[in-house]
């Protein structure tokens, strides 16, 4: 497939290299010359200098039959211009990086006008995650399935009954889960496991689980675990996530400060939030958190524009003992250091973007596409086709023919949900989920996707 970027800023960046890796033959445009030598210099791609939205150069570029032209400039109305364009000089399926503030107004479908396909919005995706977080057990949170399977990612607690157990002596088909990924600790780095019958489950594990979304307070208690909802947050930053996120919070009925370092957008943003305590603290040091008394939040959030003092505001936190502290981060190093702080719900609205970017490009047979453990892991939910290799195989036979670190978790079919086992035989129009090493991608492809 080919796709043009529009775009070599970090977002542009990080999207190139994804779909270089995904076997896209990709074009990288933008007006900095040096900066797109660079980037072809540690990646195979095609560079043009030139405007997003500069006719002659689309017109150029779109000579050559296009997929996908990806509009991920920092200006949204340079990338709704360019897709307008696009899909007037040809019909490739347009993906547009846009902001929050063109879906506030429902009647106005910004994304029509211009001849959007599928516009991605990071401050959304990030809203999205981090409210997940708040409300759900678990280092991440992710629901399948039109809802009806949920993916819940934790830590073994000291007290969980199932520590040293094999995934054999757990009796998961019944209980309406599967363990899907282990990654345990091994000095400073973990270790990803795709586990099978004979591996166990350790105390200090970090385990992801597929579940039913009927079962899943069942099944978090026979793991030890016990969740309360929420009643507070403490939100830090003036940003389009951090108002968005305060805002919807808001209306699910939590008590929501939002701190603001400047008095001016303090002013301004709270006379725009409703119900929502707006404080202008230009100083976010200890003291100031140990007065609002973070210690005693159900959730701090820190979302601000700079990724140095969300790091610093979330150890703040951390020490003065919030429970469930979450990070807006996205630089590798950042996150390594917040790690090694016990800091564990960390959100990358790149990394968002970047998932849902690479699940709009693999097309119709995959409905949902997200990666762990910084690209480690890669879980796919996908239909069986008509045509499909492995349609009418037992899961039997089709297991032991997939790498050791390839496992078809969960099938759904008309509306049931089933722990994948032996038995099983995958039919035309079974939803699947699967979790793979991002290094099996052509056999996924070969064996899974045809």
């Amino acid at each position: 497939m080919r796709s043009i970027v529009l775009g070599a800023g970090r977002f542009g960046q990080s999207i190139a290299i994804s779909l270089c890796e995904n076997g896209h033959s990709v074009t990288l445009v933008d007006r900095d010359e040096d900066k797109l030598k660079a980037c072809q210099a540690r990646m195979d791609i095609a560079i043009e200098q030139g405007f997003a939205q500069d006719p002659r150069l689309l017109a150029k570029l779109l000579q050559e039959p296009t997929d996908f032209l990806l509009a991920l400039t920092d200006d949204p109305n340079t990338n709704l211009v360019a897709s307008a364009m696009a899909k007037m000089r040809a019909n490739p399926t347009t993906i547009a990086r846009l902001s929050e503030c063109y879906f506030l107004d429902e009647k106005l479908d910004v994304a029509r006008i211009f001849h959007v396909d599928y516009a991605v919005v990071p401050e959304i995706l990030a809203q999205e995650q981090i409210a997940k977080i708040v409300f759900h057990h678990g280092l991440n949170s992710e629901s399948f399935f039109h809802g009806n399977a949920v993916l819940r990612t934790f830590e073994i607690p000291k007290n969980c009954p199932l520590i040293g157990k094999s995934l054999s002596q757990i009796n998961t088909q019944n209980s309406g889960f599967m363990i899907g990924l282990i990654a345990r600790k091994k000095g400073k780095e973990q270790e990803i496991i795709f586990p099978h019958g004979n591996d166990s489950i350790l105390q200090n594990d970090e385990i992801t689980i597929i579940a039913d979304a009927n079962q899943i307070t069942k099944v978090l208690q026979s793991f030890g675990l016990t969740h309360k909802m929420p009643k507070s947050v403490l939100i830090v930053g003036g940003t389009k996530t951090s108002i968005t996120l305060a805002r919807f919070l808001q209306k699910k009925k939590l008590s929501v400060r939002l701190v603001i370092p400047s008095y001016t957008e303090a002013h301004d943003v709270a006379k725009e939030l409703e119900g929502v305590v707006v404080l202008y603290q230009p100083n976010m040091n200890y003291d100031f958190f140990q007065s609002e008394q973070i210690g005693k939040v159900d959730a701090f959030i820190a979302c601000g524009d700079i990724e140095e003092n969300n790091l610093a505001q979330s150890m703040y936190a951390k020490e003065l003992g919030c429970e469930k502290v979450i990070a807006l981060i996205s630089d590798p190093i950042s996150i390594s250091l917040a790690k090694e702080q016990g800091i564990h719900h960390i959100i990358s609205s790149k990394a968002l973007s970047n998932d849902r970017i690479l699940a709009l490009t693999k097309g119709d047979k995959i409905s949902a596409y997200f990666t762990l453990y910084d690209r480690r892991c890669e879980l796919i939910e996908l239909r069986v086709s008509h045509d499909s290799p492995i349609a009418g195989i037992p899961l039997s036979i089709l297991g032991p023919k997939l790498p050791p670190d390839m496992l078809i978790a969960v099938i759904y079919d008309r509306g049931r949900f089933f722990i994948a086992q032996g038995s099983h035989i995958l039919a035309p129009k079974n939803d699947i989920i699967v979790l793979s090493s991002p290094k099996h991608r052509k056999f996924l492809e070969k064996t899974l996707l045809q």
